[in-house]
């Protein structure tokens, strides 16, 4: 990801919509790195909560999903 991209997308960690969060983790499912891990791991365990559980839920299985990703690849891109 370019550097102002990412920097865009972080931002997207403590959205109040559900739709930036996925957006985040597909990101960083497809090109994020170690360092990405706390913070999808925030979004996972959803400290800052949606406005209801099912988007809780959605985010949650998108960041546990980038995370995955992220450990399968071992990479440390971006």
């Amino acid at each position: 990801l370019d550097k102002k991209v990412y920097q865009a997308l972080i931002e997207y960690s403590t959205s109040s919509a559900k739709g930036n969060r996925t957006e985040l983790a597909a990101a960083l499912a497809a090109s994020g790195s170690e360092q990405d891990i706390p913070m999808l791991i925030t979004m996972f365990k959803n400290e800052v909560p949606l406005e209801t559980e099912v988007d809780n839920i959605d985010a949650a299985a998108a960041a546990a999903y980038a995370i995955l990703m992220i450990h399968k690849r071992g990479s440390n891109r971006i």
